[in-house]
């Protein structure tokens, strides 16, 4: 894909790559959410 030809990178090729980083909330809620399983596994080993 290239730049159109009224634009000043007029045939130069567009970099379409973009990577996708997830919010700070979404790891927090996976700690939570890990730490939540491990004391419930924990729990239950101790039964």
């Amino acid at each position: 894909m290239h730049d159109p030809s009224v634009h000043p990178y007029a045939g130069q090729s567009i970099n379409l790559a973009f990577v996708i980083t997830p919010e700070p909330g979404t790891f927090a809620l996976a700690v939570i959410g890990l730490v939540g399983l491990l004391a419930y596994a924990w729990r239950r080993s101790r039964e």
